[in-house]
This record gives C-alpha cells, structure tokens and sequence, in this order.
C-alpha cells in the first residue's frame, strides 16, 4: 500500500506536469476529463490483475507495432473499428464511417472521385501526395508519392475485413513513407483449419432524395486439411445516387456500383510455421458527379456535360506473408504486389474552355480525363529476437519499387451532347519510385511495471519521372519545351520513436511517445509551363509529441484511452498555382504546427448495453506566414479542412426475447465542427464549412444463424458539407453528405 501511495503521489505530480503542458495547449477542459477518470476509477484499478481479467471477446487484439497485442497496452493512439458493424448498417467506404474516428477528417474531391484523408489535421488539401498511409494485411497499398494529379486514398471493402485500425501520428519507424500523419491498416480475414464456416448477406437501401440500392455479399472457409485452409469471398453492390444532371435530364447520375472479391489460403504445418497467400479485387465505378450547384433550385441539381464527374478505380493486391520462428526467433515475410488503375473524367469547361477557342476549335466545352495506373512491388523481412526475459529486438528490411503513369487529356466537345469532336492535349507522365530502408524497434523492460520503446529507421529513396505533351493546346498551356527529360531525385531520412510505458496495474498504463515521420519529395508534371514552377519538390517531416493514458475497470466494464499531442510539421509540400497559364504545381514552403488531445470513453453499465463515445480537439496552424505566388497566409492560419473540435457518441442495447430470439436497438450521434478550406491569396477569402451533427438508427434481429438489420444513416437529413465554394473543381459548387438513407440487411451464417 505504501508503493502504491507513493506511485498515486508521484502519479499527482505527473497530472500536474500533464495539465501545464495542457494550459499552453489551450486544451485544459480535456485534462480535467482525464483527471476525473482517473481519480473515479482508481480503487477498481486497484484491484489485483486476477479480478480484472476480461473475457476473451471483449479484449481488443490489435496490430498497430506489428505484433499482436491488447488495444488498452499499445502505447500510442490507436482506434480499431469492427468491419461486420461497419457492413451490416452500409457503412463501407470511408466517407460513411470517418467520423467514427478521432481526429480523422475527409475531403470529397466531387468530381475527381476517391477522398482526401487526413489526420490529426495534417493536410493543405488539394494534390499533394497522400499524409496517410494505407496498408492491408502490413502490405503498403496504393501510391507513396502521387504525382500531384492524384492525391486519392483507395477504399477498401470491409466485407472481409476483421478490423481497421486507425493509428494517430507520425509512423515513419515502422511504416515508412507517406505516413507522417497517420496509418489506416485494414486487418483481413484468415482462414480457419478449425471448420467450414461461411455467411451469405443480401441487403436494400433507399435513399432520401435519390434512388435505390442493394448489395450481395457471400463468404465460405473451407478446411482441407488440419493443416491447410482457403478462405474465399466476393461482393457486388450499387449505392444509390441522388445528384440530378439538368444539362442531360438524368436523375441520380452519382450511383456508384461495385464488385470484388478475396481469395485466401493458410498452410500452417506447425505451430511454428506458416504460410498465409491472398488475392483481393476491387471495382468501383461512378456515372457522374456528387457535386451540386445551389443556384440551380432545387436540392441535389448540377449542370455539366454527360460524362463529368464519371470515374472509375480498380484495384488488384496480392500477398504471401511466411512466418516461422527458429530458435526463439520470430521471423516475418512479406511480400506483396498491388496494381491500381484509377480513370476520371472531369468537365472542366468552366476552368478550361477558353483554351478551346483560343487553340481554333468551336466550342469551349472540354473534358479533363485522367489515367492514373500504380503498379507497386513491395517486399519485407524482420525478425523479433529476445535476449533474456527483459529485452526484444524487431530489426528489419524494407523494399519497394513502385512505378505510376499518368496519361492527362484535354478533350474539347460538344456543349450538351458531349461529344469528343477532337484532342487538346494529351500529357504522358511516368515515375519511377523506389526505397530501400533499415529498421529498429527495441523494448526494455526496465521493471515489471515499466519498459521503454526505442525504434530508427533510415531510408533510401530515389525518384526518376520524365514528361512528354503534345496537340493544339501545347502552345498554350506549355509554351516551353513539349518534352522534359528524365530527372532523378535522391533522398534519405531518418525516422524515430521512443515511447516509455509505465503500468500502474494490469489494466492501467501511462506512456509517452516522440514519433516522427515524412513524405518523399517528387515531380512536378506542369514543370517547364512557366519559369517559376520547379522540376521537383522536397520531402516534408512532422516530430510528435504525446502523452496518454488507458485503461479499463470493473471488470472490463468500463474503459478509457486519452490522450494529448503536439506535432511539428516542417518543410510543409503545398499546392501552388501559377497565373498565366493556370497551372498546379508542388513546392515546399512554411511550418505549422497541430496540437489537441482525444479522449474516448468505453462502458457497459447493464447486461447487453455499450455505450461508447469519444471527444477530439484539434487546433492546426501555421507557424510561419507564408507568401507564394497565389498563396498568402499569416502565422496562426489555420490548415486546410481541420476541425477544431468533432465527436461521436454510440448507445447499443441487446434484448433478449425469449426462444432463441434476441433483438438489439442502437444508435448513433457524431459531430464534425467547422472548416477552413484552401490557402488563398491575400485578397481573397477562404472558404468556410459549417459544422453539423449527424444522427443514425439500427434495430436488429438474430434467430440461430439468422440476422435480421434494418437501418437509418443521417436521420434528420442534415446537409453536412464535405466541400464546397471556391474549392470545388467549379466554384459555387457544393459536396454534401449523404442524404437520409434507409436500409435492410439480411444475414445467414452457416
């Protein structure tokens, strides 16, 4: 009792450190939350570690250091969602399910496609490459350094996908690359040598304002032997549309249909080793754009030529991951391959179509189509090795080459028909990416209860990109040379981490986390237009700077993970615009810095009801002023599209009925506040996004291997704004979120 005086004692002096450290953020409210936490739960935290163990299905296995552990033990801040909630209520693409996430906003991109996604407000918006890395299964998935046509983040189908961990803040040791704000990883399903198991889901939805939608989904584990295993799933789904094209009379032109599936198998001839290969395809195609124009009357009306806004992305991963442990040694393989193809085709008429007439064709209308293929190959190699009880080394290997072309045409058309009456310009761009990196991460249990982290990675990048233009608008909009030879950039980084951890019991634990991270530099396409646009961009790097603690109590009824950071963002990559002629471009200008903290609270108060919430303060501002040649922005601006404060709150009862019958009624309230868009020029205004508050219903019911689900997604059909105003690719133009959407699923597992 003593020790444990003195730790409570010594822990009092650390929350007054944390609640200095909180007033300079100007986030004390949240440090008064997390004091009262601490103080309300501590005698149950004080129980001995044999009266808090939780049962199986409640412990939450995550990941996020590449090494399975418990959510509430991982010391950084991690979100894990369940895939099959996020599917059984339609909730699968990023666009539905981000505000479920502390500090992880969304930009809709309207007739572009794909979203933006940021974290912890680290982002200017607009086409720079991705802050947040994506990957499946460990497998890094998409593009590392987009050219700066294509800042998309690729959705990935949950349909058989266990979990998606969110991870906040840099990544850089573990990760690598593109990963300086955050990681989203999406955990898939293994297959089982247990039984044969599988689950077919039909579902229907209709939306408020729009049309129709249903999705097929089926799933089966086959055991072929006690040692071997396949797993195979596959999905096809149309969400319905709701934006009315008036130029063509066509209703719900944004529907988007999609189809896919995974192959998987598992040989496992021992506990020792196993051997785990997986094949996913993905196809995601939209007819037109989620874009509206408010002068037009009416709610959901745009006016364009017929294919604006259509798109198309179809993505194909492979991996075989080998692991099998020698001699104490834990040793992981992994080898992966991705292919991506995204298409879209924009009418830029509205930005564009003067050039039409200026190179002798007879309409200013214009579509703007873009051809983005990423073919990436990547390969890694660590291995975990204990010297003793107290020490353990994860020392790796990282490579990946990966190569993206871009084909930009500019097609002058008919104005209401559409149709192609020539080529403007056709644009080939091709690069050529490739890292090779060294990587550290060792834990030293300094005592039972306490153990530091120390992780380094350095890497070795190289970039190679060329550019050929030719046709009638070359003159004009590339008045320089149509033909940029090769350029080869190199870079190399050092990335770091160290997180001490301290356990006050077996369900309570502090730590501390310094992380850094950073984004290659690269081409830019438009290179050679105008004298003031560069061949190439510069890396950028963040450092942060974090304490939080986690726990849980009574039982596992009751848990908590908060929170605070700080992070430095340096050599900041941002969208700049030449005047003359108008053309995007890349540099590196500015630092700014994101601070906040989050807290997410977890209980189940009474037999069959969860209830969990959470609370997150951003505050993401420029340290430096910045003035560029379309940009001017003061020190303290705040960055593109962070929302200072967000929230969700999630209630969900189960009922039993009675004959095998149990029902279950939830929902769900989130908050997103408000938004600054872009940086603009010194005289002109920045848009502004207002905040909204969006409600959702489910009801459900399971009978033996039957589930019944019937949904409402935004109850009050609120009119969330994703993008809009002078950001939008026309300006005036407004991106919302969906409307009040209604649904049915129907579930049997066998």
């Amino acid at each position: 009792m003593k020790k444990l005086g003195e730790q409570y004692a010594s822990d009092l002096r650390t929350r007054r450190i944390f609640a200095s450290s909180a007033r300079r953020l100007r986030i004390g409210a949240f440090t008064c939350m997390g004091m009262g936490v601490f103080c309300t739960a501590e005698a149950a935290w004080a129980q001995p570690a044999a009266d808090q163990a939780v049962a199986g299905d409640d412990v939450i296995v995550v990941t996020a250091q590449k090494t399975r552990e418990r959510l509430l033990e991982v010391p950084l801040s991690v979100t894990a969602l369940k895939a099959d909630s996020l599917v059984n209520n339609a909730q699968t693409r990023l666009e539905n399910y981000f505000s479920k996430v502390p500090g992880l906003n969304l930009t809709n991109l309207g007739q572009a496609g794909e979203p933006v996604v940021s974290i912890r407000g680290l982002t200017t918006g607009g086409n720079t490459a991705p802050t947040v890395g994506i990957v499946v299964d460990d497998v890094p998935y998409g593009a590392t350094m987009n050219p700066d046509l294509a800042p998309h983040a690729p959705t990935i189908d949950p349909g058989d996908v266990a979990r998606i961990e969110v991870l906040r803040g840099p990544q850089g040791t573990l990760y690598g690359a593109a990963s300086l704000g955050g990681l989203i990883k999406y955990v898939t399903i293994d297959p089982s040598t247990d039984r044969v198991k599988g689950r077919i889901q039909a579902g229907f939805s209709s939306m408020e304002h729009g049309g129709n939608g249903y999705s097929l989904r089926g799933s089966i584990n086959i055991p072929v032997s006690t040692v071997l295993a396949v797993r195979a799933s596959g999905y096809t789904t149309e969400t319905p549309g709701y934006v009315d094209n008036v130029t063509t009379g066509k209703s719900n032109i944004n529907t988007q249909e999609s189809i896919g599936g995974r192959i998987a198998l598992l040989w496992a001839p021992s506990d020792a080793f196993s051997v785990r290969l997986s094949a996913l395809y993905q196809d995601n195609k939209r007819s037109g754009t989620s874009e509206v124009e408010p002068n037009l009357g009416g709610l959901f009306r745009v006016a364009q030529l017929p294919n604006g806004g259509r798109y198309r992305t179809r993505n194909e991963a492979y991996s075989a991951i080998v692991t099998g442990a020698v001699a104490g040694v834990d040793i992981v393989s992994t080898t992966g391959y991705s292919l991506a193809r995204f298409r879209s085709d924009i009418d830029s008429t509205a930005f564009l179509g003067s050039i039409g007439r200026a190179a002798g064709f007879p309409f200013t209308a214009q579509i703007y189509q873009l051809d983005n293929d990423t073919e990436k190959f990547s390969q890694e190699l660590r291995a975990t090795v204990p010297f003793g009880e107290r020490v353990r080394l994860l020392v790796g290997g990282f490579y990946t080459s990966e190569r993206t072309g871009v084909d930009l045409r500019l097609l002058p058309a008919t104005p209401v028909t559409g149709a192609i009456i020539g080529t403007g310009l056709i644009l080939n761009a091709p690069t050529n990416y490739r890292e090779i990196a060294g990587f550290s991460a060792l834990t030293v249990e300094l005592s039972d209860r306490f153990d530091v982290q120390l992780g380094g990675r350095y890497a070795l990048n190289r970039v190679a990109s060329s550019s050929a233009r030719s046709g009638p608008f070359q003159p004009i909009l590339y008045p320089g040379a149509p033909f940029l030879p090769e350029t080869n950039a190199r870079d190399s980084v050092f990335t770091y981490s160290l997180s001490p951890r301290f356990r006050i019991s077996h369900d309570l634990m502090v730590y501390g986390r310094v992380a850094s991270g950073y984004r290659p530099g690269g081409p830019n396409l438009n290179a050679g237009a105008a004298a003031v646009i560069p061949r190439a961009f510069e890396p950028d790097t963040t450092v942060n700077y974090e304490i939080g603690a986690k726990g849980s109590a009574w039982n596992g009824r009751f848990t908590f993970d908060a929170s605070i950071y700080m992070i430095d963002w340096s050599n900041i990559q941002i969208t700049l615009r030449n005047p003359t002629p108008s053309l995007p471009y890349n540099a590196n200008i500015g630092k700014a810095r994101s601070q906040g903290a989050e807290l997410t609270l977890t209980a189940k108060p009474w037999t069959g009801m969860t209830m969990s919430g959470w609370v997150a303060y951003n505050d993401a501002k420029l340290t430096r002023s910045i003035s560029a040649i379309n940009i001017s922005a003061r020190k303290g601006a705040r960055l593109a599209y962070s929302s200072p404060w967000s929230g969700s709150v999630s209630l969900d009862q189960k009922i039993e009925l009675g004959g095998g019958l149990t029902g279950s009624v939830g929902g769900d309230v989130s908050f997103v506040g408000n938004r600054t868009g872009l940086f603009r020029a010194a005289n002109v205004v920045r848009a502004r996004f207002p905040s909204y508050t969006e409600f959702s219903l489910r009801a459900g019911l399971n009978y033996d291997d039957w589930a019944l689900r019937a949904y409402v997604n935004n109850l009050t059909d609120k009119r969330g704004v994703l993008r809009g105003g002078i950001d939008s690719t026309v300006a005036g133009r407004i991106t919302y979120i969906e409307p009040r959407t209604y649904g049915l699923t129907l579930t049997k597992e066998f």
